[in-house]
């Protein structure tokens, strides 16, 4: 059972990790081939994700909870 876990887990690992690519492969590639007006909002759209997912990680908690330690996770294992 595990083991199909952890196939699920790669799977949708590269997955993601293929959306991101793309994600920034295709409005540059309209931008090389002259077609700027469409790659322009692709290019916002991803300028204003990176800026939501900085401000979610300046935001987040370096002090430890009460269900961290709870559940034995040390401060090695989170943002410090």
């Amino acid at each position: 059972m595990d083991t199909l876990i952890n196939i699920g887990l790669y799977v949708a690992y590269i997955a993601f990790f293929a959306a991101i690519a793309l994600l920034i492969f295709f409005p540059v590639y309209n931008m090389l081939i002259g077609n700027f007006g469409k790659a322009k909002g692709s290019l916002i759209g991803v300028g204003i994700l990176v800026v939501v997912l900085l401000i979610a990680y300046l935001l987040s908690p370096a002090d430890q909870g009460a269900y961290y330690t709870k559940m034995g996770v040390g401060p090695d294992c989170q943002k410090s």
